[in-house]
């Protein structure tokens, strides 16, 4: 959250909507501070391309995201992009070095990316996974572009595809095992 190539300590308490953000050297960068409510999902991530990470939530019942820097500058404010169910996936789909919003729909299986920063969408109904299917997204090739990746728990097999490149980069790779379950991945 401050920039120093050093991941901080960071936890929200759900109840509140506050944020308690702490570096590994005890600096305090956030003591409740309020920016969430009760059942808003916590989605991190450097939307601003500032090489800081700021916060962001995500209204799970309507589809909406919030987004504030610690210098409380907003940067989102009901930014429209899901629905009821939705499963957050953000990251930097475009290479730009800021993260974007992204959801995953569990019943159909398909990707939705949005560019805060361009204002518009970067992926839209994007075919990758199916119901049960964990998203995992990630740079799995090192382009500096977040790809679409599933992980089936059935299988323990991954799915990769790029979506700057067109092309699958892993198809029923095998890496895990049935019931296993992906570090990150979201359910």
């Amino acid at each position: 959250y401050d920039g120093d190539a050093k991941s901080d300590l960071a936890v929200y308490d759900q109840p509140s909507g506050f944020w308690y953000i702490i570096t590994m050297d005890d600096r305090v960068l956030a003591w409740d501070r309020p920016w969430g409510w009760t059942g808003a999902i916590t989605v991190p991530g450097d939307y601003d391309g500032d090489g800081l990470n700021d916060l962001c939530v995500y209204d799970q019942n309507a589809g909406y995201w919030y987004v504030q820097t610690l210098a409380e500058i907003v940067l989102a404010w009901a930014q429209p992009w899901g629905w009821p169910g939705a499963t957050t996936v953000p990251g930097d789909y475009d290479g730009d070095e800021k993260d974007d919003m992204a959801v995953y729909d569990q019943p159909s299986g398909s990707w939705y990316v949005w560019s805060q920063a361009k204002q518009k969408a970067l992926i839209w109904a994007r075919p990758w996974g199916w119901t049960g299917a964990v998203p995992v997204p990630g740079d799995y090739d090192g382009d500096g572009n977040a790809d679409l990746a599933v992980f089936d728990t059935v299988t323990g097999y991954w799915y990769i595809w790029s979506e700057i490149k067109g092309k699958a980069l892993a198809w029923a790779q095998p890496w895990g095992w049935p019931g296993a379950n992906p570090p990150g991945g979201r359910k």
